[in-house]
């Protein structure tokens, strides 16, 4: 029983870990939320389009300008949630394509 919720423990540490090593980056510095936005454009420069979506902002759904930045053929596509001036949240969209944009904007 022991050796099972052992087992059990360093699959989900290494599940976790996994998944945190997937998180959107940009010149190998992680971007996450209640970054600022000025954080956001000082690692990655501007995003290759905006737009806005609606979300559930402390029991209100507001609009919330969304960030978008293609992390090239080996990556995804993020969408940066930006509320009130910090990221609400990040998430792949869907397979990047090209050149990384990604990259800092200090490494050009």
């Amino acid at each position: 029983m022991k050796f099972t919720l052992f087992v059990l423990l360093v699959i989900s540490f290494i599940f976790l870990n996994m998944t945190n090593s997937h998180a959107f980056r940009c010149g190998g510095e992680p971007v996450g939320i209640y970054d600022s936005a000025n954080d956001v454009l000082s690692r990655c420069g501007q995003p290759s389009r905006k737009g806005y979506t609606r979300v559930n902002f402390k029991g209100q759904i507001i609009n919330a300008e969304t960030w978008f930045y293609n992390c090239g053929d080996n990556d995804f596509i993020y969408a940066v949630i930006i509320v009130d001036n910090k990221v609400f949240r990040e998430e792949a969209t869907e397979r990047g394509s090209g050149e990384s944009e990604c990259d800092s904007p200090h490494l050009k």
